[in-house]
């Protein structure tokens, strides 16, 4: 058998597809000389690609096996091993080990007081912040491995000693002393290998596929092309333009060289504007200066004019060519109007990115309904940050499930923090350190999944756990020590330690009585002790790790420790698969970490701050676990490279100012500040060159449809918003291949309403005219959008009175219950008759101790604890009080709480005055109802010798009276004679005479009756409105009961009366609704102990609670 050939063959065409099938065919050819069980190696840059030309050969030749895959840069260090000493130095070439070297000498005060430091001596002036070496050192290193790729002959001089008032010289030279650097090693390999001297490298395979490997340096390019001197390299590169394009001018380049005609020169707009990276490549593949092909073959083929002769196509064609767009109708006749809808170029401005997801949802129905032989799989939907759409995806296509059909789709790329409740929680674990403890955060991460899963605590856990602890009074700080390390006074008040003193002690004594300054809260049952004990084990560890985590460890014994932290909050073996794999994945960063800092040989301490900034961008990046190309629409990141051939091509989030990035102002990167001048190299790369090398990459691969979207309205000021630069080019150049270009260039883009069930979202005209690219498959949006159109009509009234249920055919009351019911019968029909909830108020518990002015619910209960406190022991001194209402949570520590407690007494002093002192200590009366098949259950509290004594801090509105007046009729139908004292804030003291036992158990029925129909039907009732009826003169009694019912917090603008009600309310010219409600007001009022003569409080707010 012979030997292989040592020859370089390129070839290059527009067709991703056609260039994989003749690799396919040359890996069929035998190899003379070679083993035939060894691999072959193929060089490709992104796994994506990788996955996709796998799948392409297996379908080629029925199997994809024996191969070896390499990303250029593991080729590169292959061969660098090789045939070069400094193998075990190669490493700190790359940007993460780099860092930690720079990093070490950037840490150093000593190196840092050097003059030659002087330049960056400012950006460590804060003392003790251990980030600003770290973040600078993150910035040098991808500086410096930019300058080892295009700029090795700086690193030759300063490795040499030039440059020696250099601060990055200097500081290059002392972050790889004693090492062999990969520049170096290059620079080494080849001198020997990229010569005309003929000499081989040694251990490089016989033959080598580079496929699409065209976003590498020219000297990664160099040597790859190195390959062919030990046999065979076949080099596919993809070109969206046939031919040698190196000469390509950019418009800015022109417009530097004052050129005369900056725009009107022939060539192709898009190409112009977007090719300057590609321009770049090409010059260094073709030119034979850098790399020297033997052969070369050109496979081009444009889209069959017979088959796709959309706008797409049309743009295609002269971009393949190119060409610049017709300037003579005759040569190329011009679209027409019709065209605009032609679906091959889309174009669509939304308001925000939800939408932008819902239109394409839409759109893709659209043309897989149109097209039956495009497959989901054939879509791919890009964006430049796909985190902030990964949730609106999820709700939009994983919401259409019950739908068909179903659009299957795969998100990738998106990072382990944003997508993974694991990763968030890891990350919050090493934020302990600097954390308040607060109450609301500290719960919401034990209750992640995994986590409650270690402390073997279930989600209803949780539950019980916000109760007890909320009514214990825990805020934020572990301890007063702890609150104290926080710059806060150190006060155990509301901190978790006094919260738990105080639920334990109510455990341990049974009773509320002080001990040793504790206010014991008897909450706990015997089963709840268990869950409070697991809830103690997670803050026992969070507080090790509080202080665990703030320590300076070297990188071997952080390694350890933030094992030993995994194992305290996730379990060994998660009994969900996805966060087993999120859990050994964060095994795997840890590994990581020590690894990179051993390959760096920094055994330094490292202070925690840089310990948690290396994990935040750790798992920041992409996730490589997700999927990609799995069989539905892929969705992912805009990654260079990423040039896997689809049918269809969306791109999302294409908005001005975010796409294409801009190269970094004033950077320490001094290649960047080259790229602008006169010393920039070909090939030099440029974060906005290539970006729009991508988007002219995309545009390309489309084959079918290129569809773009955009935030193109504020949802706030409708304002227009322009598109991404990018985008507006490419509609600038298609306009011009229309007959009428202002108008077409109107016409590409649809603009979308801001709400999906506006008449515009299915094509109607809102006044900016009617557009059939509007529509949309969901049946609800579209039902809405057409009764747009139509007289609103108010939504029919539920259908009750309901079914017999569990909660309708209730006998047994409590108090509790009855005063919850009548006090809102509308909630009370939609929670207890149909098991609905709206959510109203945020389900947090305060996190803050009551410093303010203490107002509202919390005023009320201040006011009855204090009044109580006082009538219980009449000598009690204003401080002895401050004490137990601070150690029962109800005031704030110093001066606040003082304030509180004055303010409060103040209120209070007409009760005080009267009450005080009179009638001995107050007892409770437990009561027992049987009312007419009815049983009524409750206690009474503030029973005295005398009789009992009411009060209440609100105001006296309905809801206030009608729970007071309740109680009143249970004292009096319990067969007690002695009558009531009642006093009602802004009200003087009130005598209520007693009435009979037969009257009050009446009464009692009625109110009953009343609540068990507000559990079957919706009744028009609230008891604001209700009172001020009841109370006001019969001719103003209407008109002062709508003005509580839609007074600016009225009751009727309650969500839970607008969904009971659906417009049947009481002042809406609905009589029935009117005489119901009436009705329902007198029942309830006429005859309720103590509303006769009362000053109905209007200027009261409405309350819910």
């Amino acid at each position: 058998m012979g030997t292989p050939a040592n020859q370089f063959l390129l070839y290059h065409g527009n067709d991703l597809e056609m260039l994989a099938r003749v690799l396919a065919a040359q890996l069929a050819r035998p190899l003379p000389g070679r083993d035939l069980l060894a691999p072959d190696t193929i060089l490709i840059p992104q796994p994506a690609m990788r996955r996709w030309l796998q799948k392409t050969l297996a379908e080629t030749h029925g199997i994809a096996a024996n191969l070896r895959f390499l990303a250029p840069g593991e080729f590169v260090r292959e061969a660098l091993d090789a045939n070069v000493s400094g193998a075990g130095d190669e490493a700190v070439g790359d940007a993460e080990v780099l860092r930690w070297r720079l990093w070490r000498v950037l840490s150093d005060p000593q190196a840092m007081a050097e003059p030659v430091f002087a330049p960056i001596a400012p950006l460590f002036r804060r003392p003790g912040d251990a980030l600003a070496p770290w973040t600078l050192a993150g910035e040098l290193a991808s500086a410096f491995e930019k300058y080892q790729a295009w700029r090795r002959d700086w690193l030759r001089r300063w490795d040499k000693g030039a440059d020696s008032n250099d601060w990055q010289a200097q500081l290059w030279r002392r972050a790889t002393r004693g090492l062999v650097h990969r520049g170096r090693r290059l620079d080494s390999y080849l001198s020997r290998f990229d010569g005309a001297d003929g000499h081989v490298p040694a251990g490089l395979p016989p033959r080598v596929f580079a496929f699409a490997c065209q976003n590498v340096s020219p000297d990664v390019l160099r040597v790859i092309a190195s390959s062919a001197r030990a046999g065979t390299l076949h080099f596919f590169f993809l070109s969206p333009v046939a031919g040698w394009w190196g000469d390509l001018v950019s418009a800015r380049e022109r417009l530097h060289a004052n050129a005369d005609a900056v725009f009107d020169d022939g060539e192709n707009p898009l190409l112009r504007a977007n090719g300057a990276a590609g321009r770049d490549f090409v010059r260094t593949l073709f030119s034979y200066e850098v790399v020297h092909p033997d052969e070369d073959f050109a496979m081009y083929e444009p889209p069959d004019p017979a088959i796709r002769n959309g706008l797409l196509h049309r743009l295609q064609r002269d971009l393949l060519a190119r060409r610049a767009p017709p300037a003579d109708p005759a040569s190329q006749p011009p679209f027409g109007a019709a065209a605009l809808a032609d679906g091959s170029l889309r174009v669509h401005a939304c308001h925000t990115r939800l939408r932008e997801v819902q239109v394409l949802h839409d759109q893709l129905r659209e043309l897989l309904e149109r097209d039956p032989q495009l497959q989901p799989r054939e879509i791919a939907v890009l964006t430049p940050d796909i985190d902030a759409y990964a949730p609106f995806v999820q709700a939009v296509f994983a919401g259409e499930a019950g739908s068909s059909p179903v659009i299957p789709y795969a998100l990738s790329d998106g990072s382990s923090i944003a997508n993974d409740a694991v990763a968030e929680a890891f990350a919050r674990l090493l934020d302990l350190p600097g954390s308040r403890f607060a109450i609301n955060d500290v719960l919401d991460l034990l209750s992640v999944a995994a986590i409650a899963e270690r402390l073997e605590l279930e989600p209803a856990d949780f539950d019980a756990l916000r109760n007890w602890l909320g009514a214990a009074g825990a805020r934020w700080g572990l301890n007063a020590e702890h609150r104290a390390e926080l710059d806060a006074p150190p006060e155990a008040a509301f901190s978790w330690a006094w919260a738990l003193d105080r639920l334990l002690l109510g455990h341990a004594t049974g009773d509320d009585e002080m001990v040793a300054g504790v206010a014991p809260l008897p909450t706990l049952e015997g089963g709840d002790l268990l869950v409070l004990d697991r809830l103690l084990q997670g803050l026992r560890r969070l507080a090790h790790w509080q202080r665990g985590l703030a320590i300076a460890r070297a990188p071997a014994d952080w390694a350890a420790a933030l094992g030993a932290l995994i194992a305290d909050f996730f379990p060994e073996r998660a009994r969900d698969e996805t966060d087993r794999d999120a859990i050994e994945a964060l095994r795997a960063q840890v590994a990581a970490f020590a690894r990179q800092a051993a390959q760096a040989r920094v055994a330094d301490a490292v202070p925690a701050p840089v310990l948690r900034a290396w994990f935040t961008a750790a798992l920041a990046e992409s996730d490589s676990r997700q999927p990609f190309l799995t069989g539905g629409v892929t969705f992912g990141r805009m990654v260079p490279m990423r040039l896997v051939p689809f049918k269809v091509i969306c791109l999302l989030g294409m908005n001005d100012g975010e796409f294409p990035r801009r190269d970094p102002p004033g950077s320490l990167n001094r290649l960047a500040a080259q790229l602008s001048g006169p010393h920039r190299q070909v090939g030099d790369r440029s974060v906005r060159d290539d970006d729009r090398g991508l988007f002219l990459q995309l545009f390309a691969a489309a084959t079918q449809v290129f569809y773009v979207s955009y935030l193109g309205r504020d949802p706030r000021s409708a304002e227009s918003l322009p598109p991404s630069v990018v985008v507006s080019e490419l509609l600038d150049v298609a306009a011009l291949y229309f007959a009428s270009p202002d108008d077409a260039r109107k016409g590409l883009v649809v603009t979308h309403p801001l709400q999906p069930f506006s008449i515009a979202a299915v094509g109607g005209d809102v006044g900016e005219g009617s557009d059939a690219r509007r529509f949309t498959y969901q049946a609800g949006w579209a039902k809405a959008a057409a009764l747009t159109l139509s007289l609103r009509s108010p939504p029919p009234p539920f259908a009750t009175p309901l079914r017999e249920s569990a909660h309708t055919m209730d006998k047994e009351w409590t108090r509790e219950q009855l005063v919850r019911v009548l006090s809102h019968p509308p909630q009370a029909f939609l929670t207890r008759g149909l098991g609905l909830h709206l959510p109203e108020k945020q389900d947090r518990l305060p996190e803050e101790e009551p410093f303010d002015s203490i107002d509202g619910l919390d005023r009320y209960h201040l006011d009855a604890r204090v009044l109580d406190a006082c009538l219980d022991d009449p000598a009690l001194a204003t401080e002895a009080l401050v004490m137990r209402l601070l150690a029962e949570g109800r005031i704030a520590p110093g001066a606040a709480g003082m304030a509180a407690t004055r303010q409060s007494l103040q209120r209070l002093a007409p009760a005080l005055s009267a009450w005080r002192g009179h009638g001995g200590v107050a007892g409770k009366l437990a009561y027992n109802l049987d009312l007419d098949g009815y049983r009524l259950t409750g206690a009474l509290s503030r029973v005295h010798g005398d009789g009992l004594r009411q009060f209440s801090a609100s105001k006296g509105h309905g809801k206030t009276l009608l729970a007071l007046g309740i109680d009143a009729l249970a004292w009096f139908a319990a067969g007690q004679s002695a009558p009531i004292e009642r006093i009602v804030s802004g009200s003087p003291l009130q005598r209520i005479d007693a009435i009979s036992a037969d009257q009050a158990r009446a009464k009692l029925t009625q109110l009953l009756h009343i609540a068990q129909s507000a559990q079957e039907q919706a009744l028009p009732f609230m008891p604001r409105a209700g009172l001020a009826l009841v109370v006001s003169d019969p001719d103003d009694g209407l008109a002062a009961a709508a003005k509580s019912w839609w007074g600016e917090r009225g009751e009727g603008n309650n969500a839970w009366v607008k969904l009971a009600l659906r417009g049947a309310t009481p002042f809406a010219a609905n009589e029935m609704a009117t005489l119901e409600f009436s009705e329902i007001a007198h029942t309830i009022f006429s005859g309720l102990p103590g509303v006769a003569g009362i000053a109905f409080a209007h200027d009261e707010a409405c309350d819910d609670d």
